[in-house]
């Protein structure tokens, strides 16, 4: 039997996600903030067009299912 160890990844502001579909578009995290009800959400605005945001769940990021993290947040 194989274990596999993944790396345990924290969303920052400055990230680079990216949707994984079938026109993939890459989103960069701008905010991040609990609402009403401590549920943790992260606000995005798309790298090609920065007018179009969205708001998702935080955890929607780290599942693994629709994101993947391309580049992590550059430290000043």
């Amino acid at each position: 039997m194989f274990a596999i160890k993944r790396r345990r990844i924290e969303v920052a502001i400055g990230q680079h996600w990216r949707t994984m579909s079938i026109a993939p578009s890459e989103w960069e995290v701008i905010r991040i903030y609990n609402d009403s009800e401590g549920i943790s959400h992260v606000a995005l605005r798309q790298v090609d067009d920065p007018t179009s945001r969205k708001t998702i769940a935080t955890e929607l990021l780290l599942t693994g299912m629709g994101y993947m993290l391309v580049r992590d947040s550059v430290e000043a």
